[in-house]
């Protein structure tokens, strides 16, 4: 995508809260490989803001790189496209996720807040598009 495309994409950015955990349990594992959890986590006052822009090539793909997590283990990335797959309107999207939070702080697994917030923001989109 042009740079001249991507300046003129129609942008959704959301905050993405921060949380502890005060604790998180694996309780099993699901059919399709996720596991089942039990966890009590508290909401903080910091927050990552995510940006998606639309894209016209059909493409869902980070913007820039995340430090600690390759393009191919970004559960972000896995979820937009399966959203995309099972979504009967094809669109694509860029994100830029924010840097409000350090990742792996020890707060929460890398980018979940994030990823939730790419999630609904790409339903959103969806919705009003």
């Amino acid at each position: 995508m042009s740079a001249a495309t991507a300046a003129a994409a129609p942008k959704l950015t959301l905050p993405a809260p921060a949380k502890v955990n005060y604790f998180l349990h694996i309780t099993g594992q699901r059919d399709d490989g996720y596991h089942t959890l039990e966890t009590l986590f508290v909401l903080i006052d910091l927050a990552d803001s995510v940006t998606l822009a639309l894209r016209d090539d059909g493409v869902i793909a980070r913007d820039h790189d995340v430090e600690g997590i390759a393009a191919e283990d970004d559960l972000c990335l896995r979820a937009a496209r399966a959203l995309k797959d099972a979504a009967p309107r094809r669109a694509s999207s860029s994100a830029s996720p924010g840097a409000g939070t350090p990742t792996a702080a020890g707060s929460e697994p890398p980018g979940c807040a994030d990823c939730a917030t790419r999630r609904r923001a790409v339903s959103r989109s969806r919705r009003s598009g």
